[in-house]
């Protein structure tokens, strides 16, 4: 069963590789989710700045999913979305201040992926947790999938996954 969580690890690595979505930006108070593809933080911050009218107050999220399909026989997660949200300034500037940055980091173990797949759906459902402040984490290092799911339970709070 390793070996299968493996193969999809590898698969879905490549497959996020190749259209650009281990790392995208959304505009995350949109209602719709619309990855922001083939961008960097430098050209994103340029795009803000153009418009500071039109995005000032709104919110921005960095996404990054990570994998390592090699620790899928170790006690050590073998995925991670990390979901970072930036609240823009009267500027049309972000990173600023550290009180405008907040998010979520969820660690997935081998069990875990043999119950929950990835999909961007459970991606913009992070967001939407993090973005409204409905749930927040420790972004450097994150918390286990397990351990979400016991924290989104004890606060009754609805996750679908």
């Amino acid at each position: 069963m390793a070996e299968d969580v493996k193969e999809y690890l590898t698969e879905l690595m490549q497959k996020l590789a190749d259209r650009e979505l281990d790392n995208f930006w959304v505009m995350s108070d949109n209602a719709d989710f619309k990855p922001i593809k083939r961008i960097t933080k430098a050209e994103i911050k340029k795009k803000l700045a153009k418009k500071p009218q039109y995005y000032r107050g709104k919110h921005i999220a960095e996404v990054d999913v990570w994998m390592n399909p090699k620790k899928v026989d170790t006690k050590e997660f073998v995925m991670s979305i990390k979901v970072m949200i930036f609240e823009i300034d009267e500027d049309g500037e972000i990173d600023k201040k550290s009180y405008k940055v907040w998010g979520i980091c969820v660690n997935f173990m081998t069990e875990d992926l043999k119950k929950i797949k990835f999909s961007l759906k459970l991606v913009e459902a992070l967001m939407r947790l993090a973005n409204d402040k409905t749930y927040m984490n420790d972004t450097l290092n994150g918390e286990l999938y397990k351990n979400f799911l016991s924290k989104l339970k004890k606060y009754k709070i609805p996750w679908d996954f």
